[in-house]
């Protein structure tokens, strides 16, 4: 955890609060490499509050989502944490690192 309570298995709108209310950008879960991985905070809070901090996001549960959204979603590299897709799933932190300041 961190000293501003950022720790694993925070939601992603929990996430999002946190970070200024500033969407996420991250691979998408079918991404062929790192999915789930945080590659942008979009200039919001956290990584003015933690510069070292990375976090991969899991896929948790969803509720009924229409099969032309989840087609389209799966065909996507990159999705962000403000898709309307997202109103459906459940997503959380799953893994974290802070590490040494670069």
């Amino acid at each position: 955890m961190t000293s501003d309570s950022l720790r694993v298995g925070l939601s992603m709108p929990d996430l999002v609060r946190r970070n200024g209310f500033m969407p996420l950008t991250f691979n998408n879960f079918y991404a062929r490499d790192e999915s789930g991985l945080i590659t942008s905070f979009n200039n919001g809070d956290i990584p003015k509050k933690n510069p070292c901090f990375e976090g991969l996001l899991e896929w948790v549960s969803q509720s009924n989502i229409y099969k032309k959204d989840y087609d389209a979603f799966k065909k996507r590299e990159v999705v962000e944490s403000s898709d309307q897709i997202f109103d459906h799933m459940e997503v959380m932190l799953g893994r974290m690192r802070v590490s040494a300041k670069k």
